[in-house]
């Protein structure tokens, strides 16, 4: 027990290292040239013009477009019983798209009766009737600034949705 009061009460001393330092190569840093072996990428740049285009408020982000024109296409078809009678099919849009294939019709249908209220809702507000963002933001208790926002999480929840049940959406245009 002796031993360990004495070494307890002895001064406590520095680090001293004996001998030459060891030099070290300098850490590399971003200002380092690059390695010419590996090749150099850049990423993509938007134009001014698409910049502007996608911060504009009611922009949509061209990552949605695909799903947006696929919701299109699913709100001409009659589907399996969904609120849509056929003589409000024509309030829709001027130029209709083309409607899905029945079987994959099917699908859709089922996935958005199957999908959270406010994502159906919206579906249903914005794709299969004719109402006006004002009303559509009325319906849902929010601005209309706010509609566009929702109409971006809407389709974000879709794409997914489809992607998990093997519906093969790109999601992404080269056209930028």
């Amino acid at each position: 027990m002796r031993a360990v009061e004495d070494v307890a009460r002895k001064p406590i001393r520095p680090f001293v290292m004996r001998g030459e330092p060891l030099l070290t190569q300098p850490r590399p840093t971003v200002l380092d040239p690059a390695d010419p072996r590996i090749p150099t990428v850049y990423p993509f740049r938007l134009s001014p013009a698409a910049l502007r285009l996608l911060a504009r408020d009611k922009a949509l982000d061209p990552r949605f477009r695909p799903i947006d024109r696929y919701l299109w296409r699913w709100s001409v078809g009659q589907g399996t019983g969904l609120p849509l009678p056929a003589e409000d099919a024509d309030a829709l849009p001027e130029s209709k798209p083309t409607p899905l294939a029945p079987d994959e019709a099917i699908v859709v249908d089922l996935a958005i009766l199957h999908s959270p209220a406010w994502a159906r809702d919206f579906v249903f507000a914005w794709f299969r009737s004719d109402k006006t963002v004002e009303e559509i933001a009325e319906r849902l208790m929010c601005r209309a600034r706010a509609v566009w926002d929702e109409r971006k999480l809407v389709l974000a929840y879709y794409l997914g949705r489809f992607t998990e049940l093997g519906i093969k959406i790109p999601t992404w245009e080269a056209d930028l």
